[in-house]
Parts: structure tokens; C-alpha cells; sequence
């Protein structure tokens, strides 16, 4: 029987949360759509929804194969899956690139009485780090598959003797794991930075709109609007630091690589 992983609980308690994550985007997408949105909107929904399906199934397998799979095993577990550990990062960075491309155009066309400078400046500096994470997913994507290729899987997770020394198990350290420090830390590092800037553009323009308006009603729909921001978007740039603080951190494989699981759907 093997014994248990010790950072085997993030991945359960991160995939409860997609699944929590997913229902409360669907809420959102049956109560917010409507049939007069523009094309190109609802062409990107369909983009996301279905990027989100694929994140909620490739999650679950990964899921299963550590915590249900894994107890029937008596040495070795396959483990971690060669294509499904590939698509997550990946998908993540292009759910990044669609939702802040939306919010980058969203800043453009509600900032349109403020200084042009920083009304360029707010969407072009989102997409660049948009852009700049997604690239640094598909690279680290790219030198995993080639990692992998290069070991014998299943792999133990307990036994520190893996087939080759560049290796440990899964509850070793991360930065140990594939030697992919660069495009990791580029990519969480653009993902606070794009989550951040999103935060703070979307305040500060709520908050200019609030200023300049007298009456009542819409100071207090501008205050609940602000407070939606902050809890939305704070809580995706907190998670983003999170993970980017577990990584430099050297935490487990398996705690800083749940991080993943919740990310697509924040």
C-alpha cells in the first residue's frame, strides 16, 4: 500500500473549487446573456465556455489518476498524466488572453473622457502582459513534453529515487521538478501584474464616474459596482500572488501546481 502523499489534499480541495467555479460561471453566463449581444462577444463566451469545459475535464482526470487511482497501486502511479498536466497551464494562459483582452477593450471604451495617454496606455500595458503570459505558458508547455519524454513514466511518488536525478518525487520542490523556472515565473509573474492593472484601472475609473455624478442612485450603483470589481478581481490577483509566492517558495509539486486548477476559472 502506498503511503499517502502529503500535498495530495491541495489537488482534491482545488478541484472542488473548479467545480464550484465552473457552476458559478454558468449562474452568471444563464442570468447575463442576452440575444442582442454583439457577435464578436458572444463569440468569445463560446471561446471561453469551451476552454473552461476542457479545463473542468482535463482537471478531473488529473484528479482521479492522484486520488482515486492512486490507492490501488502498490508501488507506482502513473502519475503525473503526460498530455492532461500539458493542457491546463496552456488553457489557463489562453483564458487569460480572452478574458483580459475583454476587460483591456472594456477599460478603451469606458475611459473615453479621461487623458489619452493613459486611456492607451491602461489596455495596451493588459494586453502586452496578456500576451507576455500566454507565450510563457506555451513554453513552459513545450519543455514539460519534452521533460517527460525524457523519464520513465509511472513515476513514484514517494520513492526520492526516481529514473533520472533530475527529478524527485512529488512532494519534492517545483523549481526541482522540471527546471522550468524562467517561463513559470514570467507567466505568474504577468498573470499578477495583468490582474492587477485590470483591478486598479477598473477602480479608478468607477471611482471617476462616481465623483462627477450628483445624484444618489448612481453613486450608490457605482459603490456596488466598485465593491463587484475589488471582490472579482482581487480575489483572481490574490490567487495569482499566491501562486507565484508558492513557487518562489519552493512549495510541493503538487500545492503550487493546484494553483492551476483554480486559476482558469477565477
Amino acid at each position: 500500500m502506498l503511503p499517502p502523499v502529503s500535498s495530495a489534499g491541495s489537488v482534491l480541495i482545488a478541484s472542488m473549487l473548479a467545480y464550484l467555479l465552473f457552476g458559478a460561471y454558468c449562474v452568471q453566463l444563464a442570468t447575463c446573456s442576452q440575444t442582442l449581444d454583439r457577435g464578436a462577444l458572444r463569440l468569445l463566451v463560446h471561446a471561453t465556455t469551451a476552454c473552461l469545459v476542457l479545463h473542468l475535464v482535463f482537471a478531473t482526470h488529473q484528479a482521479w489518476k492522484l486520488l482515486v487511482v492512486s490507492p490501488g497501486n502498490a508501488e507506482i502511479l502513473d502519475w503525473p498524466p503526460k498530455y492532461t498536466v500539458l493542457a491546463i497551464p496552456a488553457l489557463n494562459g489562453l483564458l487569460a488572453l480572452l478574458v483580459q483582452g475583454y476587460f483591456a477593450w472594456r477599460v478603451w471604451m469606458v475611459f473615453r473622457n479621461g487623458r489619452l495617454w493613459i486611456r492607451v496606455l491602461i489596455p495596451c500595458l493588459i494586453i502586452t502582459t496578456s500576451v507576455i503570459q500566454f507565450g510563457a505558458t506555451i513554453a513552459s508547455t513545450i519543455l514539460v513534453r519534452r521533460s517527460l519524454g525524457k523519464i520513465s513514466l509511472p513515476v513514484s511518488l514517494t520513492n526520492p529515487a526516481l529514473p533520472s536525478p533530475k527529478f524527485r518525487s512529488m512532494d519534492g520542490r517545483f523549481s526541482d521538478l522540471f527546471k522550468l523556472e524562467a517561463p513559470i515565473a514570467i507567466h505568474l509573474t504577468s498573470a499578477v501584474l495583468s490582474d492587477a492593472l485590470i483591478t486598479g484601472s477598473m477602480v479608478y475609473i468607477l471611482n471617476q464616474y462616481k465623483t462627477r455624478t450628483t445624484f444618489a442612485e448612481t453613486r450608490s450603483l457605482l459603490n456596488t459596482l466598485i465593491m463587484n470589481v475589488i471582490e472579482n478581481c482581487l480575489i483572481t490577483t490574490v490567487c495569482a500572488a499566491a501562486n507565484l509566492i508558492s513557487f518562489f517558495a519552493g512549495a510541493p509539486v503538487l500545492v503550487a501546481y493546484a494553483f492551476q486548477y483554480v486559476m482558469g476559472g477565477l
